[in-house]
């Protein structure tokens, strides 16, 4: 058991030629272990990546968290070709004024074509068509968005319709407001490693922020709160849920 525990923790470190951490949290399920958080880029990628080996006191027993979120450790990714590409979980290419996306911290978006054909994958999954004056898109939840736009020297004007309803866009470059009289709106502003959106269409309340910087992020939502922020040598954690929350610090140990 010992010689797979090390292999867990030196596997990725030598990989990856990461910085092994020490964490501690405390919280309503104190943890304390070990984390990995390789920075990625080459080409034209980038991925943010963390893998943790914490234990934490669950059924009377330690548990090595690892194993039981294996989906988690990639944070941020960024493929952008020129005129293809893929980002996570930040959308790209003004994906986000299609009012039937789902936004939520697990989206995945791809284009070709400079952003003129793609898709998206998250609560939802959809394909988008999007050309001067023409765009579309349609998900596997029946949503559906067609527009025509209009635009000059950055600036646009969309009239749009939806499975949501009959609205208009108006917005520069990546920011975006959207708006469907009587029902609701959608602000949207989109970085390369940054996002910001409010959703308020009928009952539905949304908004999310987003931030990633190598070893660093900040994710908010109306779900959770995530960030790892350093501060000098010493990175501070936490995360606030329904169902649980912990704060603590993550320190080097190992280069």
């Amino acid at each position: 058991m010992t010689k797979v525990l090390l292999a867990l923790i030196l596997v990725p470190t030598a990989a990856f030629c990461a910085v092994l951490n020490f964490d501690v949290a405390i919280g309503s399920d104190p943890w304390f272990g070990f984390s990995v958080t390789p920075h990625i880029e080459f080409w034209k990628i980038r991925a943010d990546l963390e893998f943790n080996f914490n234990f934490h006191e669950k059924y009377s027993h330690l548990f090595l968290d690892v194993l039981e979120n294996p989906t988690e450790h990639l944070k941020y990714f960024s493929l952008d070709a020129g005129d293809r590409g893929v980002s996570y979980p930040i959308p790209r290419k003004d994906v986000g004024s299609f009012v039937n996306l789902s936004l939520d911290s697990s989206l995945w978006t791809f284009w070709m074509l400079d952003g003129a054909v793609g898709g998206f994958a998250g609560e939802n999954h959809g394909l988008f068509f999007q050309m001067p004056f023409f765009r579309v898109s349609i998900d596997d939840s029946g949503g559906f968005h067609l527009g025509s736009r209009w635009q000059t020297n950055g600036f646009f004007v969309e009239a749009f319709t939806s499975n949501k309803g009959q609205g208009v866009t108006l917005g520069y470059e990546s920011i975006s407001l959207s708006v469907i009289p009587w029902i609701g709106f959608r602000f949207i502003c989109e970085g390369e490693n940054t996002f910001f959106f409010v959703d308020a269409y009928g009952d539905q309340r949304e908004f999310g922020v987003g931030w990633f910087n190598n070893t660093e992020r900040l994710l908010i939502s109306t779900k959770t709160l995530e960030f790892r922020k350093k501060l000098g040598d010493i990175y501070f954690i936490a995360r606030f849920q329904k169902g649980g929350c912990y704060g603590g610090f993550s320190f080097p140990i190992f280069w």
